[in-house]
């Protein structure tokens, strides 16, 4: 049986909610969505890319999922792209139909 790996966004100062772009989680009038967008760190990518390289699947919400799906197969090329691209996804969702092109 495998084991559950869990990330998460958290800032320095404490803020724990999704880093991707400006309008994405406004929850509680935080005003600062996008704070892990502002540049995409090539070691970092590296990195995580490598720590992703092994048998893994991804299970995300729907609305994770979602943002992914959206975002991810249109970026440069790169070690985490790449291992996104590749992983089986699974989505615990009661309202998603299919896969999203």
């Amino acid at each position: 049986m495998g084991k559950v790996v869990v990330i998460e966004h958290l800032t320095l100062d404490g803020v724990m909610q999704a880093p991707g772009h400006p309008e994405e989680d406004p929850r509680d009038g935080f005003p600062h969505g996008g704070w892990a967008a502002a540049g995409q760190d090539p070691l970092m990518q590296e990195v995580m890319g490598a720590s992703m390289s092994s048998a893994w699947s991804l299970l995300a919400g729907r609305t994770t999922y979602e943002r992914f799906a959206a975002y991810w197969p249109r970026q440069a090329p790169n070690p985490f792209t790449e291992a996104l691209d590749r992983v089986t996804k699974y989505v615990a969702s009661t309202t998603l139909n299919g896969p999203r092109d």
